[in-house]
């Protein structure tokens, strides 16, 4: 198994929005392998994930493979032009989504708990939420601009790959004006 991420702490606060300096380190670890296992490794498999996490510097990958993982523009096979956000940039976005739900929580021995001072307090549940769902759309877009551009190498087709994030969304029924 491969211990190598896609992005280190120190890209994750480049790609990702604003985060504090005082962020845990070994979390921000857990949610960017989260993300690995959960959204890119089923995506483009273990294999092109091991040599991408592996790869040292850019001349160790071709130039699908490097659009793959930094991001860049390409035209498809329609002769369309297309950008790909980059793995990079994905797993920066899904494992910052991942922090805003967390919310700051750590498991101790006593259970569950969430700091809370005279410095700082917590948002509420649904500003949280909002916040959450905001970023996890910017992940969901990026992660699949990478999955249409993987599907048109691997695939060589110019239509949209499909993609879709695991939020539901629910509609009140029965009170529709005009």
């Amino acid at each position: 198994m491969n211990d190598n991420h896609l992005i280190s702490v120190a890209e994750f606060k480049q790609l990702a929005r604003p985060a504090s300096v005082h962020i845990d380190e070994s979390e921000v670890l857990a949610y960017i392998r989260e993300a690995e296992d959960i959204n890119i490794k089923p995506a483009i498999g273990i294999t092109l994930f091991d040599k991408l996490a592996d790869a040292v510097s850019d001349s160790d990958l071709n130039a699908d493979e490097l659009i793959l993982f930094k991001g860049g523009t390409y035209n498809d096979d329609c002769d369309k032009a297309k950008e790909c956000a980059g793995l990079k940039r994905a797993v920066a976005y899904l494992a910052y989504a991942r922090m805003i739900a967390a919310n700051g929580g750590m498991v101790t021995r006593t259970g569950y708990y969430q700091h809370d001072d005279d410095y700082a307090s917590r948002m509420d549940d649904k500003n949280r939420a909002n916040a959450r769902r905001d970023v996890q759309n910017m992940a969901d877009y990026y992660l699949g601009s990478c999955i249409e551009y993987y599907a048109m190498i691997t695939d060589g087709c110019c239509k949209r790959a499909s993609h879709r994030g695991g939020n539901m969304r629910i509609k009140s029924i029965g009170h529709y004006t005009e």
